[in-house]
């Protein structure tokens, strides 16, 4: 009697599972790999001023964008690796001052 009820039920909860949306961290997570691999995209074949100001938007990413940029480096060209190298710098210097503050 109560059979095909549960069975609908578990199809039921089943879908709503996979129709729920992602965790917010997961999809900022999603978020800052796109804006890393777009700010990186940039640099291929860049000179040096436009290099530099690609590596402060990757800082201004702020601390949470740390291992995303590092997870970056191996898949960019010899200019996104020198502005995400940059921007690790920055963002270590300013974990310091703000430690030494």
């Amino acid at each position: 009697m109560y059979a095909p009820l549960i069975g609908r039920l578990a199809c039921l909860a089943a879908l709503l599972l996979l129709l729920s949306p992602a965790p917010a961290q997961e999809e900022g997570a999603s978020l800052r790999e796109i804006q890393v691999k777009e700010i990186l995209a940039k640099c291929n074949g860049a000179k040096i001023p436009e290099i530099w100001r690609n590596a402060d938007e990757l800082a201004k990413l702020g601390p949470p964008a740390k291992r995303t940029i590092q997870r970056a480096l191996q898949g960019t060209g010899v200019e996104g690796r020198l502005a995400a190298l940059r921007a690790l710098i920055e963002l270590a210097e300013s974990a310091l001052s703000m430690e030494a503050g």
